[in-house]
């Protein structure tokens, strides 16, 4: 099947406008959609549509309706779609908003649409009140990708707490990132390749009247040449391409994956402002002996501080279906081939883990500093740019023994201490342990009883000096020794996390 015809979406912008306009009055919204995704969950994506649609056809109302043609790809009669839309229906089918759909045509999940009737050839998502059109990825090529779980991730992770001046989304696919800043920005710029995807995103723009963001066309920094930006934010495509498998621009990022992302990293730090911070959502592949920070470095340049937070190693295996799946949702032959070319191509590779990753660059004037922090899987924990903010300050603090010991840390809110014992008697070893809220981004901190007396010395003094010092008051210590003994574990708590660093 072919991509849907948007060529007639910039003649119509008033279309667009009440289009937008008539799903918030409907009242589509994440929370009218969630009990709809909620009740799929239970079964395998490939086998969720008709549970989705069982439960939006049973609403039998207005905003069903809307949902049912626009979100979830379920084709509803005219008379039901002209009680949704009213008036405007005409206008959507004319710019291609909606069409009729063919027997036995099928969508992105595979399921048919068994009796034809009128349903939307785009994908509509619904994030933080902005609606994002965006293709069925399933129709490779071209298609434009709307936001996941790893964009909302991104997001979350970037979204600063006070307005900046410049920010750029590089590779802004159907826009949701460009259009998400343009609260807290002056100027906004969303670029892409892919001149579909601007087209698309200056759509969405338009349906969610987002003005004054500048969408443009071309290839990675080249549409912003000579410009700089207190953030930038991106996801480029970083799947494994195997040799003959269909050309897609959202999605490979060369034949190991990594190709596109570590050029990206060797032209990001002209372009940010000095101070200025990029915010990266990259799966790496780790391959060679090389450690995947030392090649992340020897791609940046040697200026500005570069901070990973990894998530855990994922399935291979995994990764090969679940990627041929979302191409070939209909499965069969078709999708075997394909799911085993994937996962040949990871061992002819050398990839031995793909690994999830925000990878944050912040530029500073010296030779910046490169560390990695192990986290729990992103899907489990809550990234923000006050965390990332913590963790920064928490690097530059820790190499500079005068500032931190003037500083005021505490463990951070949320903090569990447990002290755990696997089986019975009082020969059997017990362990201490910190888990911190899912804000927090670290796992789990296993730790012995010094340690936990010196932090909370550190939580409840004013100062980490004023900690040490009530350490050598308590333990009868000298405080040159309490210093020199204290201080390095002070240093190791608070880039491990089980001490932050306080505003002022």
């Amino acid at each position: 099947m072919a991509l849907p015809d948007l060529s007639r979406f910039a003649a119509q912008p008033d279309v667009l406008r009440a289009f937008g306009r008539r799903l918030r009055e409907l009242g589509v919204t994440v929370d009218a959609a969630r009990p709809i995704v909620a009740a799929s969950l239970s079964v395998p994506p490939a086998q969720r549509q008709p549970i989705r649609a069982y439960h939006l056809r049973r609403r039998g109302d207005p905003l069903g309706t809307a949902m049912r043609m626009f979100m979830f790809e379920d084709p509803v009669t005219e008379a039901e779609a002209r009680a949704a839309l009213g008036d405007l229906l005409p206008s959507l089918i004319e710019i291609g908003l909606v069409a009729p759909r063919a027997t036995g045509a099928t969508g992105a999940t595979g399921a048919p649409g068994a009796t034809g009737g009128l349903v939307s050839p785009f994908i509509l998502g619904v994030f933080d009140e902005l609606y994002v059109l965006s293709d069925d990825l399933a129709l490779g090529q071209d298609a434009v990708m709307g936001f996941g779980e790893t964009t909302i991730t991104m997001c979350g992770a970037a979204f600063p707490r006070k307005p900046v001046r410049r920010v750029l989304d590089l590779g802004c696919g159907s826009g949701t990132g460009a259009l998400l800043f343009a609260r807290c920005a002056r100027q906004v710029v969303g670029t892409d390749i892919n001149p579909r995807a601007v087209a698309l995103a200056r759509a969405n723009a338009v349906i969610n009247e987002v003005s004054g963001v500048e969408l443009l066309e071309g290839d990675l920094f080249a549409p912003v040449a000579g410009r700089t930006f207190d953030l930038i934010l991106s996801q480029p495509p970083f799947i494994p391409r195997p040799e003959g498998v269909a050309a897609a621009s959202f999605l490979y990022g060369g034949r190991r994956g990594d190709e596109l992302a570590l050029t990206l990293l060797g032209g990001l730090v002209p372009h940010l402002a000095p101070g200025g911070r990029a915010v990266l959502f990259i799966e790496w592949p780790e391959h060679g002996e090389e450690p995947l920070e030392k090649r992340l470095r020897a791609a940046l340049g040697p200026e500005g501080n570069l901070l990973v937070l990894r998530g855990p190693p994922g399935s291979l295996d995994a990764h090969a279906a679940l990627y041929a799946a979302g191409l070939h949702p209909a499965l069969g032959a078709v999708f075997e081939a394909e799911a085993m070319a994937r996962r040949a191509h990871f061992d002819q590779e050398g990839i031995r883990a793909l690994v999830q990753t925000l990878t944050i660059v912040e530029r500073t004037p010296a030779p910046g500093w490169t560390a990695s922090v192990q986290t729990e899987p992103f899907s489990q924990i809550t990234p923000s740019s006050e965390r990332i903010d913590k963790m920064l300050a928490a690097r530059a603090l820790a190499g500079d023994h005068a500032r931190l010991l003037a500083s005021r840390l505490r463990v951070p809110e949320g903090t569990v201490l447990a002290q755990e014992q696997v089986g019975p008697g009082a020969e059997v070893p017990s362990t201490l342990s910190a888990r911190f809220a899912p804000g927090v981004l670290v796992p789990r901190i296993d730790m012995n009883l010094e340690l936990l007396g010196l932090a909370t010395f550190v939580h409840e003094a004013p100062t980490v000096r004023a900690g040490i010092e009530r350490l050598a008051e308590t333990m009868e210590m000298a405080l040159d020794e309490a210093m020199k003994q204290g201080l390095p574990a002070v240093e190791e708590a608070l880039l491990y996390g089980l001490l932050e660093v306080v505003e002022a």
